[in-house]
């Protein structure tokens, strides 16, 4: 796979070949501050990431105090713990931050005769 290349490689390709070729000052006033931009917004972004990495997550312990040694799936967990907001696509991504926490298969009667296979999760 290719490597992409990036707005800021962009400008500092195309401020190379104007200095190279005589442009105008302007241009390269032009470009610098483009690049300045792009710069402050990823210092930007990445202040706000690290803020956001240092924040407890709520949803986190509470999965993890549901979680035994008896297989659980994602569905019954938000069903156990008492969050509003918590989702199945919440759980499953949490999950997979906790360590010491395996995911099996389990066969559960879908109520109609069948049995289907479903993903649960339980401690290692």
């Amino acid at each position: 796979m290719e490597k992409r290349i990036t707005a800021r490689e962009n400008f500092e390709a195309i401020k190379t070949f104007v200095v190279e070729n005589g442009g105008n000052e302007d241009w390269v006033t032009f470009l610098d501050a483009q690049v300045a931009k792009l710069d402050a917004k990823a210092a930007k972004a990445k202040e706000k990431r690290a803020e956001k990495a240092a924040e407890p997550d709520p949803y986190l312990d509470a999965i993890a105090a549901v979680i035994g040694d008896e297989p659980i799936t994602a569905d019954e967990i938000v069903a156990k713990v008492d969050l509003e907001d918590l989702t199945r696509n919440k759980v499953t991504a949490r999950i997979a931050k906790l360590e010491g926490v395996e995911k099996v298969e389990i066969k559960v009667d879908n109520g109609e005769g069948k049995t289907v296979r479903r993903v649960a999760y339980k401690r290692a």
